[in-house]
């Protein structure tokens, strides 16, 4: 019988200017994983935490926030905001209307 207790881990992710978004885990240890950031404008975390979203100039992805598995990536140049459904179920963006002429 495994009487070990699991402890969460946490996840701290910050913006770097040399190294873009920059996740890290602990404790006990800490880990860190630089995920496709260099390019990055802004980060979210869903409000129950499970999912976070990249947007970068040409696109927006969605990472599964515990393993930071890609889920979802669609182009959408533009973006600049991103909001969560209070359950994390929807994603809303928004862009700059273009003017067009």
């Amino acid at each position: 019988v495994n009487n070990m207790i699991a402890i969460p881990r946490n996840q701290f992710t910050y913006f770097s200017e040399k190294a873009g978004v920059v996740c890290k885990w602990g404790p006990p240890s800490v880990e860190a994983t630089t995920i496709q950031g260099q390019v990055a404008k802004q980060f979210k975390y869903s409000e129950n935490g499970r999912y976070l979203v990249l947007v970068e100039p040409q696109r927006v992805v969605v990472y599964l926030a515990e393993t930071l598995e890609e889920l979802l990536v669609f182009e959408e140049v533009g973006v600049t905001q991103t909001y969560f459904s209070p359950l994390g179920n929807f994603l809303v963006t928004w862009q700059r209307p273009n003017k067009e002429g």
